[in-house]
């Protein structure tokens, strides 16, 4: 099997399972925009799961009703979380190679990697609009791959998915009414930097490049920003958006300097230089509520319906 079909899953919603599987999943439309300017997007028709080129190469029941997190992954396991388990599952047969009871809902977050360390979160959090207390610890935890042995474990109050980059873990909190983003040690679990934010709250998993950039959301009026961060921890710019930005950006180098690209449910996908300055804008006639992907040539998103 092509190995990059064979690092992705498709989580059912009726009792969560992993499953080796190649395709695209139901109802969505995807859209192409050229990477370079704003052009009209072009559109692929919608496909039916049972349409889609699938082959099935195994399938692993997890706990929990559903999950709403993409799996991490590496070259040997999916790192899934569901219920309130983070779940290490081998790539090759769909052995469960290891389960660990991390103390609090794990179903939205998507697990980082890193050098042989898997950075999983828990919290009570459903959807953007509310967190609740089940009396669950909100926490963010690094685990040996192989094992799923502790390294470190900190009580933060985890808004959205950590990212991993160079050593570092990258994470978004919410704690009341303070917003923040954090910097912790890979190895140790030591606070680097925290940068507390006047901005909205941030429910979307952030992109680093050489910038840390994060996109936030007003519980009130779904009214979004696009921050970027040095790797320091220093605010660089903030720049406004339309529309509530459901995932996080994502970021691409380009010759004149990296590029980020985020959607919102107004149906607007933007792009923005590394500068802060805005250098397109594509509208879709329905929200694109996932993180694009980008090639050399182009950048492709999804709209519901």
């Amino acid at each position: 099997m092509d190995s990059r079909l064979s690092r992705r899953a498709l989580l059912a919603a009726a009792g969560v399972s992993a499953a080796g599987l190649a395709g695209c999943t139901a109802g969505y439309r995807t859209a192409t925009v050229d990477a370079t300017a704003g052009l009209e997007p072009t559109r692929t028709p919608a496909q039916t799961l049972e349409d889609a080129p699938l082959s099935a190469t195994w399938t692993r029941e997890l706990p929990g009703q559903f999950t709403l997190s993409t799996p991490g992954v590496d070259d040997a396991r999916l790192y899934v979380g569901s219920d309130t388990k983070l779940t290490a599952v081998s790539l090759a047969d769909g052995a469960v190679d290891w389960q660990v009871e991390m103390g609090g809902l794990t179903h939205g977050f998507t697990a980082a990697i890193e050098d042989g360390t898997v950075v999983g979160s828990a919290r009570d959090i459903v959807g953007r609009q509310n967190i609740i207390d089940r009396g669950g610890t909100a926490s963010l935890r690094a685990l040996e791959a192989t094992t799923g042995d502790d390294r470190w474990r900190e009580p933060l109050a985890v808004s959205a998915s950590p990212v991993v980059a160079d050593g570092t873990v990258f994470v978004p909190l919410v704690d009341g009414e303070e917003t923040a983003v954090t910097a912790r040690d890979l190895d140790t679990g030591a606070e680097l930097w925290t940068r507390t934010l006047s901005a909205p709250d941030i429910f979307a998993t952030p992109a680093v490049g050489e910038s840390v950039y994060v996109a936030t959301t007003a519980r009130e009026d779904d009214t979004s920003s696009l921050l970027a961060l040095s790797r320091d921890g220093e605010l660089r710019w903030s720049k406004s958006l339309d529309g509530a930005a459901h995932k996080g950006p994502r970021v691409a180098p380009e010759s004149d300097g990296e590029t980020v690209y985020v959607g919102t449910d107004a149906g607007r996908l933007y792009a923005v230089g590394g500068d802060g300055e805005k250098r397109w804008e594509a509208a879709f006639e329905r929200g694109v509520n996932t993180t694009p992907a980008v090639d050399d040539e182009r950048v492709y998103a999804t709209t519901r319906g």
